[in-house]
């Protein structure tokens, strides 16, 4: 059967947990080593009764939101994802962590980011899926009703990965015929398909994908088929995927990232932070 490789932004593997980290700089918390500092505070009932909240693009990464009291909680630990694995860290940012409004998990089994949900919330967290960043925003505007979806994932769309396996696997020469009819009646397809997420960013819904644009996108990225944002650059910074978030003097990388000189073009962009 024919998998296509999930993304590698950056080619550059994710910084151990038990790396120092320079002041300002993102921090992960691994609730596999010894507890942390804020860990160590946190009430073991905070999520007791905790209820479902609608988190953005969460749905193809395998990702879920609860809502208890003054806290928003976002985990990824799903392997029937768009990438076919769950994250192997996540990141917030040191000042968040210092201040007590965010932390951030790392399990076996996946990745965790908490944050305080009220008025003026204003968090960005990194997520590493399979050597791919993928950033989450939760904002709260000071002053401004509750969003409806309160934190949202950057550029990923709003379907499951198990109807996109399932359009997909329709086309015709994404795999051989004896195993297509098997794979398409298969509800856990989401477990056996990846995708580079720049291909799935143009079709308003899973219906609306063309197997043949899809195809030449991400069998053949770089290509013009691949949907940037406006924050990112068309850069093919590594053999399946095409697009990188920019950065400069003016637009720090997200945590956990750090901004390096691109090998194709002569840009800056965000790739995870050497071990």
């Amino acid at each position: 059967m024919l998998l296509l490789g999930a993304v590698q932004v950056g080619c550059s593997a994710a910084p151990p947990q038990d790396k120092p980290q320079p002041a300002g700089s993102a921090r992960v918390v691994n609730v596999t080593a010894a507890p942390s500092a804020a860990a160590s505070t946190r009430p073991t009932d905070r999520w007791a009764g905790a209820k479902p909240v609608v988190v953005g693009g969460g749905e193809i990464l395998g990702c879920r939101g609860e809502r208890s009291s003054d806290w928003l909680r976002v985990t990824c630990d799903e392997e029937a994802n768009v990438f076919g694995r769950a994250p192997s860290f996540a990141a917030v940012s040191s000042e968040h962590i210092d201040k007590g409004i965010a932390e951030a998990e790392v399990r076996d089994d996946g990745a965790t980011v908490a944050l305080r949900w009220t008025p003026g919330a204003d968090v960005v967290a990194t997520f590493n899926f399979d050597g791919t960043p993928v950033i989450l925003l939760a904002r709260w505007p000071a002053g401004g009703p509750e969003p409806e979806v309160g934190a949202r994932f950057r550029g990923v769309p709003d379907f499951s990965a198990s109807d996109l396996a399932r359009e997909l696997c329709k086309c015709d020469s994404l795999y051989p015929p004896d195993e297509r009819d098997a794979l398409c009646e298969n509800s856990e397809l989401g477990a056996l398909y990846t995708s580079p997420l720049e291909c799935l960013r143009g079709p308003a819904d899973v219906d609306s994908i063309v197997c043949a644009s899809w195809q030449l996108c991400a069998r053949s990225s770089p290509s013009g088929s691949a949907v940037c944002l406006p924050e990112e650059v068309h850069t093919g910074h590594c053999p399946s995927c095409a697009c990188s978030l920019a950065c400069g003097p003016d637009q720090a990388c997200p945590p956990g990232l750090e901004c390096t000189e691109s090998h194709l073009r002569k840009e800056n962009v965000c790739t995870f932070s050497e071990p």
